[in-house]
């Protein structure tokens, strides 16, 4: 559990930097009215930060061994929790067919129309619409569960009654939230490359190479998203198949199958710390 609250600790340190030179560079250089992208990625930058904005309340659990706080804090921060992943991978998904048009489709003037400011904006809107309502059933199910004294702050269903609501739910977020927009943002960057590549055989110019970088780094950041996020999945889908570790007997096999899902969560909360710092070494204009 120390080791947890360090790592946790410095995740939320470090993401908060990052995220908040990010919003006030794009804010304070007005960077979003230049560039489409900047605009996704200043509400990326926003969803990080409130998701990484979580982690102290997680820490302060993990010290006293409970949830201290009131019950809708409670909601608060599970509602925050998601709605940061919810919001990042839709953004991701947007960056993506963003620059799927831009560099592919330079001159088609309907697909250009969605890169008009007017239209991000509304786009922008809609995705937080989304990702808002998908937080509903954590809204409605998030609770101080346990015995008094000793009370965790969670999302009410868990995995050894399995109930059919709480599969239903991590079945979605695996398939609906994770693989589909996976596979849409690798068929995005693969067309990409491929443009890209037959361009470079003709010419070479400053914009092509502004183009590429770009490219690089918005499918930079669905590289980290993915290395951060599969864990996770990856432990939620073992334990809905009925894989458990006997408690009772304590063994190195054992005490790595308890460590992972902790690993899995301090990735995840990873992510949001990494991606402003994949904007400022790969983006341009930073």
């Amino acid at each position: 559990d120390t080791a947890k609250v360090v790592f946790s600790g410095i995740i939320c340190a470090v993401g908060l930097i990052g995220n908040l030179m990010v919003i006030f560079v794009i804010l304070v250089l007005r960077e979003y009215k230049k560039s489409v992208t900047h605009w996704y990625v200043l509400q990326l930058a926003i969803a990080d930060s409130l998701f990484l904005l979580t982690l102290p309340f997680k820490m302060v659990e993990d010290i006293h061994g409970n949830w201290i706080y009131s019950e809708w804090m409670c909601k608060g921060k599970e509602t925050l929790l998601f709605l940061n992943y919810y919001a990042s991978i839709l953004f991701l998904v947007v960056m993506s067919i963003d620059r799927y048009i831009a560099v592919c489709h330079t001159f088609s003037t309907s697909l250009q129309k969605l890169r008009r400011p007017a239209v991000s904006v509304l786009i922008t809107a809609v995705t937080w619409l989304i990702a808002l309502l998908m937080c509903i059933p954590i809204m409605l199910y998030s609770f101080k569960v346990g015995q008094k004294g000793s009370c965790i702050c969670r999302y009410a269903c868990h995995y050894w009654t399995r109930p059919r609501g709480w599969t239903v739910f991590n079945m979605f977020n695996f398939v609906v939230m994770f693989l589909i927009p996976f596979w849409v943002m690798v068929a995005c960057y693969g067309l990409i490359i491929h443009r890209s590549s037959c361009r470079g055989r003709k010419h070479s110019s400053r914009s092509d190479r502004d183009r590429r970088r770009v490219t690089i780094m918005c499918a930079s950041l669905v590289a980290c998203f993915v290395f951060c996020w599969l864990p996770f999945h990856a432990v939620h889908m073992a334990k809905i198949a009925g894989i458990m570790v006997p408690i009772s007997r304590v063994t190195l096999e054992n005490r790595i199958f308890i460590v992972l899902p902790v690993v899995g969560s301090l990735l995840a909360y990873l992510n949001s710390a990494l991606n402003p710092y994949l904007y400022s070494f790969l983006g341009t204009s930073f």
